[in-house]
């Protein structure tokens, strides 16, 4: 089952590039900083994503619990200048656990990314789809 995670979570991070600044609303895209390349942050967030599998535990120990629980969550984190998550929220979810939504949003407190150029800011919106196996 893992395997077809990993497998799912390559596929889903296939389209990170473009993804990333489609997801941004028009006040997100004008605070990127000047100089920042999406596509060098989306290969590296795309790189650090693929570790998905610490947030997959989060679903599953709260699928254990609840068998038919499935839905979207979509987190919303900022990439401080020094690579650090400043903060990571729920945008939107129709997962309907607040604990797993908790849990990912505190691994993504955890992560830390290459520093963006400029040492400004870049907030992503990332969806993540979860279904029973």
């Amino acid at each position: 089952a893992l395997t077809r995670r990993a497998g799912m979570a390559e596929t889903f991070c296939t389209n990170l590039n473009t993804r990333l600044f489609e997801a941004l609303d028009s006040t997100e895209k004008e605070m990127l900083p000047l100089g920042v390349e999406i596509n060098r942050a989306g290969h590296e967030v795309t790189q650090l994503i693929e570790r998905v599998a610490t947030l997959v535990r989060c679903y599953q120990r709260e699928l254990a619990k609840s068998p038919s629980l499935a839905g979207k969550v979509t987190v919303k984190f900022t990439i401080a200048g020094d690579g650090s998550v400043s903060s990571a929220i729920t945008k939107s979810s129709t997962l309907g656990s607040p604990a797993v939504e908790s849990c990912i949003n505190g691994r993504f407190l955890r992560m830390s990314f290459p520093e963006p150029m400029g040492n400004g800011l870049v907030i992503v919106s990332y969806p993540f789809l979860f279904s029973p196996a």
